[in-house]
């Protein structure tokens, strides 16, 4: 088989975070798949909002976030734990300030036995009043600097008046209270799944869907029933599940419940899980649905990127004029697996129009380091590559040779970058291997003199 290039891999690794998976191609016009929303940065999280019915006219709105712990370096000492600095701000749609939280979490990163999930998952719980809102959200490991954040806007529904129906919930994890829990619902723990998403490799053989039922029409003296429907419908619309509960019994106006969704065998791709609860002394229905994505795995995505020593530093070629010098200390800090995810994000961050499926800053970033290997000695080690990497092609070039004045070739680029910025290049040694020499643009090496240095 015919090995694939290393940068059509990143590439390929780049639309699959961007959300063009085979899967979403599948579906079908006028279903869009909505599933939580992914941090940008350097530091990648997960974060999801369920709205349930609040206090004295208020929403309950739960944010869980999830951080994967395997994309941060192996050899951190378990005895030094990870501190991750959340910030979170909720705004109205007058840029009022509503919530913030600002608070630190310690985590220690040690690998629960046997295999277990290596990952920190919290929820925060704030009730504000109906209307549309903005989450921002930032987490930073203070370690390492890395930092990922997010922003969404959505409507605040209003759930107090009258027959309504929450979010559904979804959850790969129950058990028995054992104590108090930010993730505790009627004496069980109900672990939210804030990515909606899980592989085969996860070994579940069935998803949990949380929900609260409100305002039935309950009077105690009666005895009164509800029905519960709900569907799971493939990205081709096709139904793989559905299942009904024909007379379930009142215990009372609200009511909360928890069922089981199988999703043992299903292929990858995106699922929408479709949910409806009829009042049956009123007939009066209501209706909610959450999409969720069965993915390949990790260790299909594991193959994506080969990381021999050689491609390793081939990637770190490819980011190193663009990265931040952090950036760059962070991705030789990280494990193979670390490095595919932090080239992932590092990329994602960079797209202009994150909406899309092409990125266009990778597209022209990478025909500038196409353009580079081919068109100048030592390729993207060369003073000229970095430059025509960092601002692209030259306004003007000027090229001189073997003068009166100067005894060495010379090229002189011109840009119009904030005024009028040359970058003076000499071939000191004659083979064609240009270096800079001076520049009259802020923060590159800069000579007035450089003729001086080569004059007969």
């Amino acid at each position: 088989m015919k090995k694939r290039p290393p940068d059509l891999a990143v590439w390929l690794l780049l639309l699959v975070a961007a959300g063009s998976s085979p899967a979403q191609e599948l579906s079908p016009p006028g279903i869009e798949f909505a599933l939580p929303s992914r941090s940008s940065g350097t530091l990648a999280f997960f974060a999801d909002i369920c709205q349930f019915e609040g206090r004295a006219g208020t929403t309950a709105l739960e944010i869980a976030y999830a951080v994967d712990l395997a994309q941060f370096s192996p050899h951190l000492s378990p005895r030094q734990p990870l501190v991750l600095a959340l910030d979170l701000v909720l705004r109205s749609a007058q840029g009022e300030v509503l919530v913030t939280a600002q608070e630190k979490k310690s985590i220690a990163l040690a690998r629960q036995p046997e295999g277990g999930a290596f990952s920190f998952l919290d929820l925060k719980r704030y009730e504000v009043a109906p209307g549309p809102l903005t989450l921002q959200m930032a987490l930073r490991d203070s370690a390492s600097g890395r930092e990922g954040s997010l922003r969404r806007e959505f409507v605040v529904r209003d759930l107090g008046r009258g027959f309504s129906l929450s979010d559904l919930m979804l959850s790969a994890q129950l058990q028995k209270a054992q104590g108090k829990s930010v993730f505790e619902k009627g004496g069980l723990i109900v672990v939210p799944l804030p990515s909606r998403s899980f592989s085969p490799a996860d070994s579940l053989s069935q998803l949990f869907v949380y929900f609260e039922i409100n305002h039935l029409r309950y009077a105690p003296a009666e005895t009164s029933f509800y029905s519960i429907q709900y569907a799971v419908d493939d990205a081709q619309g096709r139904r793989v599940f559905t299942n009904t509960r024909a007379h379930l019994p009142k215990a009372g106006a609200n009511s909360s419940r928890i069922e089981k969704i199988p999703v043992a065998g299903l292929p990858p791709g995106r699922y929408r899980l479709s949910l409806q609860v009829t009042d049956l002394a009123t007939q009066q229905a209501c209706r909610a649905a959450v999409d969720f994505a069965c993915t390949p795995g990790l260790e299909r995505e594991a193959m994506v990127l080969t990381m021999t020593p050689e491609e390793v530093q081939k990637y770190f070629d490819q980011i190193k004029y663009v990265a931040s010098e952090r950036e760059r200390e962070i991705y030789w800090q990280l494990s193979n697996e670390g490095k595919q995810n932090f080239l992932l994000e590092f990329w994602k961050a960079k797209d202009p129009t994150p909406g899309t499926p092409e990125n266009e800053f990778m597209q022209e970033h990478f025909r500038r380091l196409a353009y580079c290997q081919a068109k100048f000695s030592g390729g993207l080690n060369s003073d000229m590559a970095r430059i025509y990497i960092k601002y692209g092609s030259p306004m003007e070039v000027s090229r001189e040779a073997f003068d009166a004045k100067i005894n060495r070739p010379v090229e002189i680029w011109t840009y119009a970058l904030d005024g009028r910025r040359e970058f003076v290049f000499v071939d000191r040694t004659g083979d064609g291997h240009y270096v800079l020499v001076h520049s009259n643009h802020p923060g590159e090496y800069s000579n007035p003199n450089w003729m001086n240095d080569y004059a007969n």
